[in-house]
């Protein structure tokens, strides 16, 4: 779908809003953990809030939008190790404001900014603004993102306003697992702003995966001969190295299949975040057929691995076990980005 680029008036008013927001500084009393809300008046889809630059390091303002981007951010709270940390930052799904350096900026960061005739000064003033998706490199934004971002901006700088005067005005009541969100209602006079708790939508019910070994491959592989012993680790993630393609760069979703009391790895996959189920189908029945015997247990950490795994082998006999840590594919990740790091 081919996306809107904002008008340069619209660019104006973000980054009118940015500077305004800038000079709040309103990380000064306020944490990166105080969550709050923004209903768009046009979508009704709330963005959730989190500023950043209490530590006085990265100065910044993320809304990750619906129950998804809440739940993008919630993973990197959760993440226990450096490798789920990793995979966590990579899946973030939010629209960003940052205050960055000169040199960070693009190029396409730059005309907009000699257009507007605007001039910043200065280490961490340069506003960047990036649309993040799962599996892409943070992007330039488009016309729905400028108008989203502007009405957000505008939105956090009042709620700041309110925190700075009452310091336990996000609080939400004991036990209570909802949000402070500004909700916009229009009568006569027009839009007004007010502040209700909010309870965030669960999460949509994850699509039924449809993959599936065809008839043929199933029949000869349930009648190799010979008893199944061997467990495999089966993991779906991004790979911290940017393919630059057609449209926005993305981390390559890379599926590893190893053997799990040995640590070796049988096989390994790449593609698109968009683009990936059948590469990795064909990939895991390639993998099967070449192997003496299929497995008859898989490992499994992810929730979309386990997903995906478990729909091509129910018809194999195969058990599908989902277990927090699997070492011999840890071992693997590291290998991997230590391997691309030093490049």
């Amino acid at each position: 779908m081919k996306t809107i680029s904002p008008s340069l008036q619209e660019w104006k008013i973000l980054y009118d809003l940015a500077v305004e927001f800038r000079k709040l500084e309103c990380w000064k009393w306020m944490q990166d953990n105080d969550l709050f809300g923004v209903q768009h008046p046009d979508t009704g889809q709330v963005g959730y809030c989190s500023v950043m630059g209490n530590l006085g390091e990265h100065f910044a303002l993320a809304v990750y939008p619906g129950s998804e981007g809440l739940e993008s951010y919630m993973q990197v709270l959760v993440s226990e190790t450096e490798e789920d940390a990793l995979d966590a930052v990579l899946r973030q799904r939010c629209l960003a404001v940052s205050f960055e350096n000169r040199k960070q900026l693009e190029r396409e960061d730059l005309e907009v900014i000699d257009a507007l005739s605007l001039q910043f000064k200065g280490r961490n003033n340069f506003p960047v603004f990036r649309s993040h998706r799962a599996g892409y490199v943070p992007w330039f934004l488009d016309k729905e993102h400028v108008s989203l971002l502007a009405v957000t901006l505008e939105q956090t700088m009042e709620v700041a306003a309110i925190v700075k005067g009452q310091e336990d005005f996000l609080k939400p009541p004991e036990g209570e697992m909802i949000l402070m969100v500004r909700t916009p209602a229009r009568d006569s006079a027009g839009l007004r702003w007010e502040n209700r708790w909010h309870r965030p939508e669960p999460l949509p019910f994850p699509k039924e995966d449809t993959s599936r070994f065809d008839e043929l491959h199933v029949r000869r592989l349930k009648n190799r001969s010979g008893a199944r012993k061997a467990v495999w680790e089966v993991d779906m993630f991004y790979t911290p190295a940017p393919v630059k393609e057609e449209g926005p760069p993305y981390y390559p979703y890379t599926l590893a299949i190893m053997e799990h009391f040995q640590g070796i790895a049988l096989g390994v996959e790449m593609a698109s975040p968009s683009d990936y189920r059948e590469t990795f189908r064909k990939k895991l029945l390639d993998v099967m057929e070449q192997m003496p015997q299929i497995p008859h247990r898989i490992l499994v950490k992810r929730p979309e691995a386990s997903a995906f795994v478990r729909a091509l082998v129910t018809d194999l006999g195969i058990e599908v076990v989902h277990l927090r840590d699997l070492p011999a594919l840890a071992d693997f990740r590291r290998g991997m980005v230590g391997f691309m790091s030093s490049r």
